[in-house]
């Protein structure tokens, strides 16, 4: 009976050891801006300095240039860093931001009292 039980538990973290390097190495097939490697299931959360976060995220760009990428859970997040940077993406470029979607979050928190709207797609 013990053999059996050991046997289930050896079964049982070898799946999970699968699923998180599932999930972990999900994020990295993609061609991405470099960035601190994120935790399974938690991303950066636990690198936040969550008292001085505009801190840590110029110590990210000093280190990682102004277009890096950080993780909130398993929720991938590109940061722009710098006016230069957001100009280019949003001015020379905003052709490819004109349709993205509110993430979920934005719509949380703001309850709907934000001057700022999402264009309608037409």
């Amino acid at each position: 009976m013990e053999l059996w039980t050991f046997t289930t538990l050896a079964l049982v973290a070898v799946v999970v050891f699968l699923f998180f390097h599932l999930v972990w190495s999900k994020g990295y097939q993609a061609r991405l801006p470099p960035g601190p490697t994120p935790l399974p299931i938690l991303g950066n959360m636990l690198q936040l300095d969550s008292k001085n976060i505009l801190t840590f995220l110029d110590k990210l760009a000093e280190k990682y240039g102004p277009v890096y990428t950080i993780y909130v859970g398993s929720q991938r997040i590109i940061m722009l860093h710098g006016y230069a940077v957001l100009k280019e993406a949003l001015i020379d470029q905003g052709d490819g931001f004109v349709h993205r979607k509110t993430p979920p979050i934005f719509k949380t928190v703001l309850k709907g009292n934000s001057r700022f709207q999402p264009l309608k797609a037409t």
